[in-house]
């Protein structure tokens, strides 16, 4: 493959060229960088695109590798339903992630993190200890577009009486007795829940309850909220 590539037979796609820069150590964005100016603006049409999952991700490397700070930076387009796993990184290494239009959702290890539009994330790669060799290592993690062209915390009617507010994790309005409604999970941080408000207050609905269906951030994040509000 190597062979291949130097002499411009193959064409590396994105994972391939991120194990290449892990086993050299050195950033992805190195194999592509141009010469220094003293200042540098720019945009994907003027990036070389980096290819993975089939052309579904494009990655663009806006700057890269900053000797003092070690940070790069790309614009990458996820088609819808893409999918990528990372492989472990180097320990130490950060990641920052801003959603610019739909949503995407990480798998950390074992542990699913949701992130919508106009939202950023920042993590440090997770770091793991082997308990027979405490060996330590980096866990990898995976990456997927959800979302592309649905309208966020939209209400949609799926019964007579059950709803879905369309978003990173559906949140389900049902209608009780009256004006009455309970939820079934409330979305992910304080936002969603002052979304969830609006569209109660619209409807002229009343919250009687909240039910989670479990613990993940994205299903409790808007439970603070809604209860201050509503008692």
């Amino acid at each position: 493959m190597l062979y291949q590539i130097e002499r411009g037979q193959s064409v590396p796609t994105v994972t391939t060229l991120w194990k290449i820069a892990t086993r050299l150590k050195t950033p992805l964005s190195a194999f592509l960088e141009e010469p220094q100016t003293e200042y540098t603006v720019t945009g994907p049409k003027e990036a070389n695109v980096i290819l993975g999952d089939g052309g579904k991700i494009k990655a663009y490397p806006m700057f890269t590798d900053d000797p003092v700070r070690s940070v790069e930076t790309f614009y990458i387009e996820f088609d819808l339903g893409c999918y990528r796993s990372s492989d472990k990184h180097d320990n130490g290494v950060a990641e920052h992630i801003f959603v610019l239009r739909g949503a995407l959702r990480l798998v950390l290890g074992d542990r699913p993190v949701e992130v919508s539009e106009g939202q950023a994330m920042t993590f440090p790669v997770p770091i793991r200890t082997s308990p027979g060799t405490g060996e330590r290592s980096t866990t990898p993690y995976s990456i997927q577009a959800i979302t592309e062209d649905v309208i966020m915390y939209e209400l949609i009617q799926a019964s007579e009486r059950s709803y879905y507010i369309q978003s990173p994790a559906k949140i389900g309005p049902v209608r009780l007795a009256g004006q009455g409604v309970c939820l079934i999970d409330s979305g992910n941080d304080k936002d969603a829940g002052r979304k969830v408000r609006q569209i109660l207050d619209t409807n002229g609905w009343r919250l009687t309850a909240i039910y989670n269906t479990h613990s993940n951030a994205g299903h409790i994040g808007g439970n603070r909220y809604l209860q201050g509000q509503t008692g």
